[in-house]
């Protein structure tokens, strides 16, 4: 049996390493790992708003599941108008969202239903992340599994956002 011992004992613990990063990307990098490996979610992605009208583009994305590459390579072209698709609803709002299959999901709620479909993955949490004073960005996760929504996950996850 396999024991993973988080890296990460403590917030600050992990706060130091993201500062210890040469760049945001590789903060968010260190951050989605640790996330990942903690909740055992598969895939993680952080998008960022971009030129005039704030239209959020794929920053960086970790998976350590080859079944999910194909999801983390097709959504580095996508991007979301502030409102539109998860990222866009959780930029424009500030507040998480959770998605329990988005298999399930019309295109208008999860604009990569197809793709989640064909990675095979269901749950999603997506909640806003401010890296800089004024700055906001959005962090989501998802799973191979369907999941009812967890207070404590997101809770979690939104500390580690903030």
């Amino acid at each position: 049996t396999e024991i993973y011992i988080f890296p990460y004992t403590t917030l600050s613990d992990l706060s130091r390493c993201i500062g210890a990063a040469e760049t945001l990307r590789d903060g968010f990098q260190t951050t989605l790992r640790a996330i990942c490996d903690y909740t055992e979610w598969t895939y993680g992605e952080v998008w960022q708003p971009e030129g005039p009208g704030d239209e959020l583009r794929f920053v960086v994305g970790h998976t350590d599941d080859p079944d999910c590459q194909r999801f983390l390579d097709g959504s580095k072209d996508v991007t979301f108008a502030p409102g539109s698709g998860l990222p866009g609803r959780v930029y424009a709002s500030g507040l998480r969202e959770w998605i329990s299959d988005v298999s399930l999901e019309p295109a208008s709620i999860f604009q990569r239903t197809k793709l989640a479909a064909e990675s095979d993955l269901h749950a999603a949490l997506s909640v806003p992340v401010t890296p800089e004073e004024g700055e906001v960005c959005v962090s989501s996760t998802c799973a191979f599994t369907s999941r009812s929504r967890s207070e404590l996950l997101t809770c979690r996850a939104g500390n580690w956002a903030a």
